[in-house]
Protein backbone atom coordinates (compact mmCIF):
# COMPACT_ATOMS: atom_id res chain seq x y z
CA UNK A 1 0.00 0.00 0.00
CA UNK A 2 3.19 2.63 0.70
CA UNK A 3 4.56 1.94 -2.77
CA UNK A 4 1.34 2.11 -3.97
CA UNK A 5 0.61 5.60 -2.21
CA UNK A 6 3.75 6.73 -3.90
CA UNK A 7 3.43 5.82 -7.32
CA UNK A 8 0.36 7.67 -7.15
CA UNK A 9 1.63 10.65 -6.14
CA UNK A 10 4.28 10.73 -8.32
CA UNK A 11 1.60 10.34 -11.32
CA UNK A 12 -0.87 12.99 -9.67
CA UNK A 13 2.10 14.98 -8.87
CA UNK A 14 3.19 15.26 -12.57
CA UNK A 15 2.68 17.39 -15.81
CA UNK A 16 -0.77 16.87 -17.04
CA UNK A 17 -0.18 18.10 -20.27
CA UNK A 18 -0.69 15.38 -22.59
CA UNK A 19 -4.47 15.15 -20.58
CA UNK A 20 -5.97 11.24 -20.41
CA UNK A 21 -9.11 10.54 -20.52
CA UNK A 22 -11.35 8.37 -17.66
CA UNK A 23 -11.64 5.37 -20.54
CA UNK A 24 -8.19 5.59 -21.02
CA UNK A 25 -7.24 5.43 -16.76
CA UNK A 26 -10.07 2.56 -16.96
CA UNK A 27 -8.26 0.75 -19.78
CA UNK A 28 -5.02 0.70 -17.50
CA UNK A 29 -6.63 0.16 -14.45
CA UNK A 30 -8.18 -2.65 -15.89
CA UNK A 31 -5.59 -3.62 -17.97
CA UNK A 32 -2.94 -3.74 -14.63
CA UNK A 33 -5.40 -6.00 -12.47
CA UNK A 34 -5.15 -8.63 -15.69
CA UNK A 35 -1.20 -8.33 -15.73
CA UNK A 36 -1.70 -9.13 -11.89
CA UNK A 37 -3.79 -11.87 -12.27
CA UNK A 38 -1.69 -13.39 -15.52
CA UNK A 39 1.20 -13.00 -13.31
CA UNK A 40 -0.06 -15.55 -10.65
CA UNK A 41 -1.13 -17.83 -13.64
CA UNK A 42 2.35 -18.25 -15.19
CA UNK A 43 3.98 -18.80 -11.39
CA UNK A 44 3.87 -22.25 -11.82
CA UNK A 45 4.78 -22.44 -15.47
CA UNK A 46 8.57 -20.95 -15.08
CA UNK A 47 9.39 -24.19 -13.39
CA UNK A 48 8.93 -25.77 -17.13
CA UNK A 49 9.92 -23.23 -19.70
CA UNK A 50 12.35 -20.55 -19.77
CA UNK A 51 11.17 -16.88 -19.24
CA UNK A 52 11.51 -16.07 -22.82
CA UNK A 53 9.15 -19.23 -23.97
CA UNK A 54 6.61 -18.11 -21.47
CA UNK A 55 6.79 -14.32 -22.99
CA UNK A 56 6.30 -15.94 -26.20
CA UNK A 57 3.72 -18.38 -25.14
CA UNK A 58 1.90 -15.39 -23.83
CA UNK A 59 1.73 -13.35 -26.87
CA UNK A 60 -1.17 -14.89 -28.32
CA UNK A 61 -3.54 -13.75 -25.40
CA UNK A 62 -2.11 -10.59 -25.92
CA UNK A 63 -3.11 -10.23 -29.75
CA UNK A 64 -6.56 -10.77 -28.86
CA UNK A 65 -6.76 -7.65 -27.76
CA UNK A 66 -4.08 -5.44 -29.23
CA UNK A 67 -5.61 -6.51 -32.61
CA UNK A 68 -8.47 -5.36 -32.61
CA UNK A 69 -7.20 -2.10 -31.20
CA UNK A 70 -4.41 -1.55 -33.50
CA UNK A 71 -4.81 -3.17 -36.53
CA UNK A 72 -6.22 0.01 -38.04
CA UNK A 73 -4.18 2.43 -36.63
CA UNK A 74 -1.08 0.44 -38.12
CA UNK A 75 -2.37 -0.10 -41.53
CA UNK A 76 -3.57 3.69 -42.02
CA UNK A 77 0.53 5.04 -40.76
CA UNK A 78 3.02 6.03 -43.24
CA UNK A 79 5.87 4.36 -42.31
CA UNK A 80 8.20 6.18 -45.11
CA UNK A 81 7.63 9.25 -42.73
CA UNK A 82 8.49 7.99 -39.59
CA UNK A 83 11.87 9.92 -38.19
CA UNK A 84 14.54 8.43 -36.37
CA UNK A 85 13.21 9.53 -32.87
CA UNK A 86 9.91 7.62 -34.04
CA UNK A 87 11.95 4.57 -34.69
CA UNK A 88 13.83 4.77 -31.43
CA UNK A 89 10.56 4.83 -29.53
CA UNK A 90 9.17 2.00 -31.54
CA UNK A 91 12.28 -0.10 -30.93
CA UNK A 92 12.59 0.83 -27.05
CA UNK A 93 8.48 -0.16 -26.65
CA UNK A 94 9.09 -3.27 -28.97
CA UNK A 95 12.36 -4.36 -28.19
CA UNK A 96 13.10 -3.20 -24.82
CA UNK A 97 10.51 -3.23 -22.96
CA UNK A 98 7.88 -5.75 -24.72
CA UNK A 99 11.05 -8.40 -24.93
CA UNK A 100 13.43 -7.95 -22.79
CA UNK A 101 11.81 -6.29 -20.15
CA UNK A 102 9.17 -9.03 -19.93
CA UNK A 103 11.57 -11.73 -20.02
CA UNK A 104 13.69 -10.50 -17.15
CA UNK A 105 10.52 -9.79 -14.93
CA UNK A 106 9.81 -13.63 -15.47
CA UNK A 107 13.42 -14.30 -14.38
CA UNK A 108 12.57 -12.28 -11.32
CA UNK A 109 9.45 -14.02 -10.47
CA UNK A 110 11.17 -17.62 -11.17
CA UNK A 111 14.45 -16.56 -8.80
CA UNK A 112 12.58 -14.44 -6.04
CA UNK A 113 8.45 -15.21 -6.29
CA UNK A 114 5.81 -13.57 -7.84
CA UNK A 115 5.08 -11.50 -4.62
CA UNK A 116 8.90 -9.86 -4.26
CA UNK A 117 9.41 -9.06 -8.05
CA UNK A 118 6.25 -7.75 -8.57
CA UNK A 119 7.37 -4.96 -5.70
CA UNK A 120 9.76 -3.43 -8.48
CA UNK A 121 6.64 -2.42 -10.63
CA UNK A 122 5.86 0.39 -8.42
CA UNK A 123 9.25 1.82 -10.10
CA UNK A 124 7.60 1.85 -13.38
CA UNK A 125 5.79 5.36 -12.51
CA UNK A 126 9.40 7.34 -11.29
CA UNK A 127 11.59 5.93 -13.53
CA UNK A 128 8.78 7.16 -16.47
CA UNK A 129 8.90 10.63 -14.97
CA UNK A 130 12.46 10.57 -14.69
CA UNK A 131 12.83 9.73 -18.59
CA UNK A 132 10.13 12.34 -19.38
CA UNK A 133 12.00 15.00 -17.89
CA UNK A 134 15.55 13.61 -19.24
CA UNK A 135 14.60 12.98 -22.95
CA UNK A 136 11.19 14.64 -23.14
CA UNK A 137 12.07 17.83 -21.24
CA UNK A 138 8.45 17.58 -19.02
CA UNK A 139 9.06 18.71 -15.82
CA UNK A 140 9.49 17.30 -12.45
CA UNK A 141 8.16 18.59 -9.58
CA UNK A 142 9.11 18.34 -5.73
CA UNK A 143 6.31 16.16 -5.11
CA UNK A 144 7.42 13.70 -7.33
CA UNK A 145 10.28 13.01 -5.66
CA UNK A 146 8.21 12.60 -2.19
CA UNK A 147 6.65 9.87 -4.24
CA UNK A 148 9.77 8.60 -5.50
CA UNK A 149 10.79 8.31 -1.82
CA UNK A 150 7.32 7.17 -0.82
CA UNK A 151 7.91 4.34 -3.36
CA UNK A 152 11.67 3.19 -2.44
CA UNK A 153 10.31 3.04 1.37
CA UNK A 154 7.28 0.98 0.24
CA UNK A 155 9.32 -1.72 -1.48
CA UNK A 156 11.54 -2.10 1.08
CA UNK A 157 9.51 -2.39 3.69
CA UNK A 158 7.52 -5.25 1.47
CA UNK A 159 10.97 -6.59 0.32
CA UNK A 160 11.74 -7.01 4.14
CA UNK A 161 8.38 -8.26 5.15
CA UNK A 162 8.93 -10.98 2.60
CA UNK A 163 11.70 -11.91 3.26
CA UNK A 164 11.38 -13.20 7.02
CA UNK A 165 8.13 -14.49 6.04
CA UNK A 166 8.38 -18.54 5.56
CA UNK A 167 8.21 -19.66 1.71
CA UNK A 168 5.03 -21.56 0.48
Amino acid sequence: LLAFAGTTIVVLGGDHRSGGTLAGNLMVLGASAIWAYSIIIMRPMLGERTPYQLFTLSLPGAMIALVPYGLMPMLQTDWTKIDPVGWGYFFHVAILSGGVAFATFYEGIRQIGTARATLYQYFVPPIAAFFGWLVLGDSLGWLQGVGLVVVLAGVALGSRKRAVEPAT
